[in-house]
């Protein structure tokens, strides 16, 4: 087997996807998190926005775009689920629909506009 730039590429794109993932799994299972910004439903769009970066490190690190999508949604369903767990924290539907709009978001934009760019595709078989 020959050791190449991309599949060294490859490893280091799937630990920024799982680092990541793991940061999302951290702050959602805090039992408080301070927000320096404050207006109405600004935890919405950090949702929004931490699932859309998180599905974009997922499509770029691996090949089987649509069974990662419904993960990604069973992922974010699982950190909700989890907050029923810990104190001051709360299960919360508009928090789903924020996270599986970050992740619908960028899956179509991933999918309509940069999969050619940014995939890794001589090392997906």
């Amino acid at each position: 087997m020959k050791i190449t730039f991309d599949y060294y590429l490859n490893i280091f794109l799937k630990i920024v996807a799982w680092t990541w993932l793991l940061a999302i799994a951290y702050l959602s299972l805090m039992p408080q998190v301070n927000i320096p910004i404050s207006f109405n439903h600004v935890d919405k769009i950090f949702h929004l926005g931490a699932y859309a970066v998180a599905t974009l490190f997922v499509l770029i690190s691996y090949s089987n775009n649509n069974i990662n999508i419904i993960l990604l949604f069973l992922y974010s369903l699982s950190m909700e689920i989890g907050q029923l767990f810990v104190k001051n924290r709360f299960f919360e539907i508009s928090d789903l629909i924020a996270n599986l709009a970050g992740i619908l978001i960028m899956a179509y934009i991933f999918n309509r506009f940069l999969r050619s760019y940014l995939t890794i595709n001589n090392i997906k078989k």
